[in-house]
């Protein structure tokens, strides 16, 4: 399998992949039919995967590490979607271009499937669909419980929900700014460093690490979060 490296973009792709070496194997189009329509790139920290008003011709199906997905408002401010990890399908849009950027937020792999793959594949289809319901389930959720939610529970349950930073260390995330955790959440962002640091000053959290947010104290948080019925012991 040749692979070419593209510098402006910092990121190696593998071409030529069959879509056995990328899906579930299911009848359906030869892997001829996708040799030039799916194929494997890996995306260096930082990099972009796709912009905002780029054709919408390729959807993308993570196979490791994080991305964020994001746009610029029409204040000009940076505005947080979506955290995105293993198995996250990116790129859904309904309209021509994309209505907003993806971007590594670690060493990155990913399945670039473009519209054509998706057309000649039912299994494809039905994986979309199945993402598209989990989505709007999500949405409705978040709608009926975020009014009653505090602004702690909001950013426990969010760093919770972080990807890890490496597969082998499940309590190291993946870094995100606070600016960017509030534009998510839909907080002030005085008010969400306020709660990290008291999250680090309690020892849920550990401070001083730049390049990823480590979990300290998983009970403690998953309580904060709701999801834990047992008050655990008061972080010290």
């Amino acid at each position: 399998m040749s692979q070419s490296h593209d510098p402006e973009r910092g990121r190696t792709q593998a071409r030529g992949c069959t879509a056995s070496s990328m899906l579930p194997a299911s009848a359906g189009p030869t892997p001829e039919f996708f040799s030039d329509r799916v194929i494997s790139i890996v995306y260096s920290k930082g990099q972009s995967i796709f912009e905002q008003d780029d054709p919408a011709d390729t959807i993308y199906f993570v196979i490791s590490g994080a991305v964020i997905v994001h746009r610029t408002g029409s204040d000009g401010n940076r505005e947080v979607m979506e955290l995105a990890g293993e198995g996250a399908l990116l790129g859904l849009v309904s309209g021509a271009t994309y209505g907003c950027c993806a971007s590594s937020l670690t060493r990155t792999a990913v399945t670039a499937i473009r519209q054509e793959a998706i057309a000649g594949s039912t299994q494809l289809q039905q994986r979309i669909g199945k993402e598209l319901t989990r989505r709007l389930e999500l949405m409705q959720e978040q709608a009926r419980v975020r009014p009653r939610t505090s602004a702690a529970s909001l950013v426990a349950q969010f760093i919770l929900t972080l990807p890890p930073a490496t597969k082998d260390r499940p309590l190291e995330r993946v870094f995100i700014t606070q600016t960017d955790m509030a534009s998510y959440l839909g907080l002030a962002v005085e008010t969400v460093c306020r709660i990290v640091k008291s999250l680090k000053q309690k020892n849920a959290l550990l401070p001083g690490t730049r390049d990823r947010i480590v979990i300290a104290d998983m009970q403690y948080l998953e309580h904060l979060a709701g999801t834990l019925t047992t008050r655990p012991p008061a972080a010290t």
